[in-house]
């Protein structure tokens, strides 16, 4: 009976957030599911690092990271241009996502194939066994995740949040499972533990059949007008988010390749740590983006635009201050003694993942306006100097001269994209950046109602 009673608490003071703002409460719920999946990588985070140590964690990021990289850019920029099209034309998603599915069925032998030929030299300081775990990881991660995250993506464009938060959360759930059945059969192998993984990666196709079929409106058959349509969007969408996903990754390739598995499993690590604080960024980036892509006024664009780009860099500010005091005084407790020396990797990685928050609110945001282009110049200087500042560091200072590299390269491409976002909105960056006093009232009123939220439902 209490339980109901909460309930229906919760379901009428959700309904009041609604109506006070829509937008607000997709970004209240999305924050709510981003702030559980951190919840849960901090848990699985923990436990895969206590489970298998700096050797075994590195080893399985040599497995999972790189043929994850290799995915990702097998999608062709078509999650991107499913949203787009999506949020403008809600009535033809099942098109829009089924020949986004013929489209990434097409190439994807291309990059599986290329990516089993390479995995040697990627993969150069690692052990064969490491090697033939990565390519079998690679090529039944491909497909999967053309029938696991594009269905995903069409929820986003149609701003059924409530539908695409909770199927986003499984993978997560299945990745937590699969370490607590390590831990109980004490199976320290990263092998099986990535193996399990794609597992339940396999299961999962079933329910997001299931709930895609149920929302969204068919018929789901490929269409070569839109075919086209979404290659002229996801093209440029995918070369844009290149360099971006070359610096987040080139890191560790490069580990892979020159350094030790205990020095990719420090940075791992500290990687994990670093992203702790981008629930919100991803919340405010995955929410702004169908918000401004569905906007027909060119102006309530901009505005929107505007908005999230503020009060990312205030989250930005807060969360680095923050987690900069209490990294020296937890890091070790979290993941165990045999981490310490990844403290000071875990430190400079609090202020990439300020930086990179605010960048990925700011490139939602452009690509929203319809500007997937925009960003590329911004991403790659942000190659270039990664790839500079590791021919200079990495022989002298091995894995911190890394993170130094991805510090630089992560501030050459927010202020690039501060610039772009000038240009676009014709704003100065005071005025893009810091928040007016009426924004301030007005998340002091949204924080007002969380705040009566939370007490209602104790």
């Amino acid at each position: 009976m209490r339980i109901c009673t909460h309930y229906h608490k919760i379901l009428r003071l959700w309904y009041e957030v609604y109506q006070a703002s829509p937008f607000g409460s997709a970004v209240l719920l999305t924050t709510g599911v981003n702030i559980l999946l951190t919840m849960i990588g901090i848990i699985t985070g923990i436990l895969v690092a206590r489970l298998l140590g700096p050797q075994g964690r590195g080893e399985l990021s040599a497995i999972q990271n790189i043929p994850g990289f290799i995915a990702n850019v097998a999608m062709l920029g078509l999650p991107e241009a499913i949203v787009y099209f999506s949020s403008q034309k809600p009535d033809y998603a099942g098109h829009y996502l089924s020949s986004a599915i013929a489209l990434a069925l097409s190439f994807s032998p291309i990059f599986m194939i290329g990516g089993y030929f390479a995995m040697p030299f990627l993969l150069s300081a690692q052990s064969d066994k490491v090697i033939t775990a990565a390519r079998y990881y690679l090529l039944c991660l491909v497909p999967l995740s053309t029938f696991l995250v594009l269905p995903l993506y069409v929820l986003q464009g149609r701003n059924d949040f409530i539908a695409w938060n909770w199927l986003r959360l499984l993978p997560t759930l299945g990745w937590l499972v699969v370490i607590i059945i390590a831990l109980v059969l004490n199976c320290a192998s990263s092998v099986i533990v990535a193996a399990g993984y794609l597992v339940i990666l396999a299961l999962l196709f079933f329910p997001t059949v299931y709930v895609v079929f149920r929302r969204v409106s068919g018929p789901f058959l490929p269409n070569k007008y839109i075919v086209l349509q979404m290659l002229q969007y996801g093209f440029p969408s995918i070369i844009s988010k290149l360099p971006g996903m070359l610096n987040i990754y080139f890191g560790q390739m490069v580990i892979a390749a020159f350094l030790s598995t205990q020095d990719l499993g420090f940075y791992a690590v500290a990687m994990t740590w670093g992203n702790f604080p981008s629930f919100f960024f991803i919340a405010l980036g995955t929410s702004i983006f169908p918000r401004v892509a569905s906007l027909n006024n060119r102006s309530q664009q901009i505005n929107a635009f505007v908005q999230g780009i503020r009060l990312a860099f205030l989250l930005a500010i807060g969360f680095a201050i923050s987690f900069i005091i209490l990294t020296p005084w937890v890091f070790h407790w979290v993941f165990g003694n045999k981490f310490t020396p990844a403290v000071p990797l875990a430190l400079i990685m609090i202020v990439i993942g300020a930086i990179g928050g605010l960048s990925l609110v700011i490139e939602e945001g452009l690509r929203g306006l319809g500007y997937p282009a925009s960003i590329i110049w911004a991403k790659v200087g942000g190659l270039i100097v990664t790839a500079v500042v590791l021919f200079v560091l990495l022989r002298s200072l091995g894995v911190l001269g890394v993170v130094l590299a991805q510090l630089l390269a992560h501030s050459v491409v927010a202020a690039g994209l501060i610039v772009r976002s000038c240009q676009v909105t014709e704003h100065s960056p005071k005025a893009l950046l810091y928040p007016t006093r009426q924004e301030f009232n007005t998340i002091w009123r949204f924080t007002r109602v969380l705040h009566k939220l939370v007490s209602e439902v104790k």
